[in-house]
């Protein structure tokens, strides 16, 4: 399936090589042919080309290895890369591996060629059809702590396991508002999110897929999307070839930022550490550093001087490059009481007072998880801002409203 795989992601030599069924791939660290017009939202860290229609692509949770499905017929195959740089070529009986998932030690890969899906609960060591998970023309598959989901184009439905494949509830297209499901994602509070290809929208099922709701193609801004990964902190990530974009959400879904330059992008997963990986369905498989995720535990009080004491416990990712900074805004909430009280004789739009509605801004350490904000007026309430930067660009803030002292 993937030709032969002798250089690697990681920038690891690979060994355990097949023989060639194509040109031999090469590590490179600058943007490969299929992703050349990628612009600044996303840096490349490393790639594989050569490769045979790599299709789905998945990490496992300690980010130790890779899984790469793809090819036809006899060149199909599934490839486990490690860490170490070796290649295992697993067996499976997918006659046309279509997008994989990864839960734990279990690997599911969807068959297109026949409906079925095969699992390995080791890691790919060994391998099983999915018993009751035969689904017409299946394109996207999901798991995550049991609950496993299978999108059908053909039929805009979804199968549903949420007791690890022991049994099985099909959601129709009246319930789910389906419409040519394809991308499959599960996040970290078990919500199923499934990307609809023909009109752009994104189905959200809470509670392991318990009630949907739909977000739609004039709020994600989608076209044709195809694959959706979830990050270890929730942010979600999908492909959309149809507007050339790879898509960010920092919500849940309910709001969307999209990067041009990503028309070859096709499957996407995510590593630990917030990397991103992508294929191409053609020889390409990309690793992707992007910004951090989101901070978490922000808190904020008053000190007896006066100053705002922040608090928070720093982003879980580093979006695959180390951190270089944070920033701490606060921005003051002022009515026109607040302001006379405080600036009784500075007109509300002077220069000087611009500048004082816009807030303070406080530059951090990169391992910082406290700040002091002082100067802020008294008997106002504050809204405090953090986000977090590397080398690609500065994450999505997080919010926090805090009365007034």
């Amino acid at each position: 399936m993937l030709g032969t795989l002798c250089v690697g992601l990681v920038g690891l030599a690979l060994a355990g090589c097949v023989p060639a069924q194509s040109q031999e791939p090469s590590a490179v660290v600058s943007p490969p042919e299929a992703f050349a017009a990628i612009g600044p939202d996303y840096r490349v860290i490393d790639s594989t080309e050569g490769l045979d229609a790599p299709y789905g692509v998945g990490v496992t949770s300690d980010g130790d290895r890779l899984y790469v499905s793809g090819g036809n017929g006899d060149a199909s195959g599934i490839a486990r890369i490690a860490l170490d740089g070796t290649v295992d070529w697993l067996g499976h009986g997918v006659t046309v591996p279509g997008l994989l998932a990864l839960d734990g030690d279990s690997v599911y890969v969807v068959d297109r060629g026949d409906g079925s899906v095969d699992v390995s609960h080791d890691r790919g060591e060994t391998w099983a059809l999915l018993p009751g998970a035969q689904v017409a023309a299946p394109e996207g598959i999901a798991a995550r702590h049991g609950v496993i989901a299978i999108s059908s184009p053909s039929t805009d439905s979804l199968l549903l396991s949420s007791d690890g494949g022991v049994t099985w509830r099909t959601v129709d297209a009246a319930t789910g508002g389906f419409a040519g499901p394809a991308g499959v994602a599960i996040d970290v509070d078990g919500t199923v999110f499934v990307v609809n290809s023909r009109t752009g929208s994104v189905s959200v099922g809470a509670s392991g897929g318990a009630s949907w709701t739909t977000v739609d193609a004039a709020q994600t801004g989608f076209v044709a999307p195809y694959a959706i990964a979830a990050g270890p902190d929730g942010v979600l990530y999908v492909t959309d070839p149809g507007a050339s974009g790879l898509a960010r959400s920092v919500d849940h879904g309910a709001s969307w930022t999209s990067s041009d330059g990503f028309a070859n992008a096709w499957a996407v997963g995510v590593a630990p550490d917030g990397s991103i990986y992508l294929t191409d369905g053609i020889q390409t498989v990309v690793q992707l550093a992007a910004v951090p995720g989101p901070v978490s535990g922000l808190a904020a009080a008053w000190n007896q001087d006066g100053t705002l004491g922040v608090t928070w416990a720093g982003a879980s990712v580093n979006g695959g490059s180390a951190v270089t900074g944070q920033t701490v805004r606060v921005e003051p909430q002022f009515d026109a009481t607040s302001w006379a009280a405080n600036y009784p004789s500075m007109a509300p739009d002077s220069d000087q007072a611009g500048q004082l509605t816009s807030g303070w801004t406080s530059g951090v350490d990169a391992s910082a998880t406290s700040a002091t904000i002082a100067g802020l007026p008294s008997g106002v309430p504050v809204r405090v801002l953090l986000s977090t930067s590397n080398d690609v660009g500065e994450s999505a803030s997080v919010e926090l409203a805090v009365a007034a002292r």
